[in-house]
C-alpha cells in the first residue's frame, strides 16, 4: 500500500501539528525514534507501514479506534480489522483536508468510503458526524439529522462526552439552519452543560452563539440580546472577526426590533473597519457595507438585520477555519 502510506504520511504530520506535538513527543507516545518522525515528515515516502500503524495508535491520545489499541505487539501482520481501522482513519484525515478547501462532495466521497470499511461502532459515529455536518454546508439539512440520530446509536453519551458534544452542536446548527427552533430549543440544555464540563473555549461560544439564535428564532428578544453580548465581546478578543460580525448582525436585527437605534448606530461604527477587513470574503466584506450604509441612511430594520446575518453566514463555510474532526 505504497500510495497509501505516502498520502498517510501528510495526514499524520498535520495531526501531530493540530495537536500541538512535537516530533520527539510523538516519538515517545508512539515507542519510536524520533529520527523515524522527522524521516516521513521530510520525505512522504519514507512511512512504512509498522511506523504507520505505531503513530495512529498514539494519535490522538484520545482515540476511539478500539483496533488499532488491541493490535498485539508481538504480532507480525496487522490484523485485518486494524488495516480496515487505519485506511478509514486515513480517509477521515483526508475529509478533513478536502472540506479545509471547501471541496465538500470530495470530502463525502472519502467519508463514504471510511464508512464502507465498517471499522467500529464509535468511529462510525464519528464519521457520521464529520458527514452530517459537510452535508449541513450543501443544505441538505434532513438527510444530516437524519444521519446524526444514527451516530447516536453507535456512541456511548457516558464514555465519550466530548464526541457527544460535538453531536448535539451539530444536530443545534442544523436544525437551527432549518428553522427548527422549538426542536433545538429541547437540546439546548444538555449541549451547556457538556461543554461548561467537557468543552473547549471554541465549543461554549459555539454553543452560547446557538442559545441566542434559538432565543431569537422563539422570539425572545431580550434573552437573546442578553446572551450574545457578552459572546460578541469574546469573539472580538480573541479576534474571530467573522464569528464577531455575524453575532453583531444578529444584534443589530435585536436591537432595531426594540427601537435601540442608538445602540444600533453604535454597532454599525464598531464594524464598520471590518468592511476593509482582507481576510474577510469579499462577499462578507459586501455584506457588511450594505448594513452599514443602511444604518447611516436610516433605513434599517430588524428583518433586515435578519437577512443580512443569514446572507453573511453563507459568505463562507463554518468549517473551514479550519475543520476539526469531532472527538479530537
Amino acid at each position: 500500500m505504497p500510495d497509501v502510506l505516502t498520502d498517510l504520511a501528510r495526514l499524520l504530520k498535520k495531526m501531530r501539528l493540530e495537536q500541538g506535538l512535537g516530533c520527539a513527543e510523538l516519538a515517545r507516545k508512539a515507542g519510536l525514534p524520533v529520527d523515524e518522525i522527522l524521516a516521513y515528515e521530510v520525505d512522504p515516502t519514507a512511512l512504512d507501514e509498522q511506523t504507520a500503524i505505531a503513530v495512529l495508535r498514539a494519535l490522538p491520545p484520545d482515540s476511539d479506534d478500539d483496533a488499532l489499541l488491541d493490535w498485539p505487539d508481538d504480532s507480525a501482520e496487522p490484523p485485518p480489522a486494524v488495516i480496515a481501522q487505519m485506511e478509514a482513519r486515513m480517509l477521515e484525515l483526508e475529509a478533513a483536508l478536502r472540506i479545509d478547501e471547501k471541496r465538500f462532495r470530495d470530502a463525502l466521497t472519502c467519508l463514504d468510503r471510511a464508512l464502507s470499511l465498517n471499522p467500529g461502532r464509535r468511529q462510525i459515529g464519528r464519521l457520521l458526524i464529520s458527514k452530517a455536518a459537510v452535508l449541513g454546508e450543501l443544505s441538505r439539512e434532513t438527510r444530516a439529522l437524519e444521519l446524526l440520530q444514527e451516530a447516536e446509536r453507535c456512541l456511548d453519551a457516558a464514555a465519550q462526552p466530548r464526541l457527544w458534544l460535538r453531536l448535539r452542536l451539530e444536530q443545534l446548527h442544523l436544525l437551527c439552519q432549518a428553522g427548527r427552533y422549538e426542536e433545538s430549543e429541547g437540546k439546548l440544555a444538555e449541549a451547556l452543560d457538556l461543554a461548561a464540563r467537557v468543552g473547549r473555549d471554541r465549543d461554549r461560544w459555539q454553543v452560547r452563539c446557538l442559545a441566542g439564535r434559538i432565543a431569537t428564532g422563539l422570539g425572545r428578544r431580550e434573552e437573546a440580546v442578553t446572551a450574545l453580548l457578552p459572546v460578541r465581546a469574546e469573539l472580538l478578543a480573541t479576534r474571530r472577526s467573522f464569528e464577531a460580525a455575524a453575532v453583531g448582525l444578529d444584534l443589530a436585527g435585536l436591537l432595531a426590533g426594540q427601537g435601540k437605534l442608538p445602540a444600533v448606530a453604535e454597532l454599525a461604527l464598531e464594524m464598520e473597519p471590518l468592511t476593509e477587513e482582507t481576510k474577510l470574503p469579499h462577499a462578507a466584506r459586501s455584506t457588511l457595507k450594505v448594513f452599514c450604509w443602511a444604518v447611516r441612511r436610516g433605513s434599517f430594520t430588524a428583518e433586515m438585520g435578519q437577512r443580512l446575518a443569514a446572507e453573511f453566514r453563507r459568505t463562507d463555510s463554518r468549517l473551514t477555519r479550519p475543520y476539526v474532526i469531532p472527538g479530537t
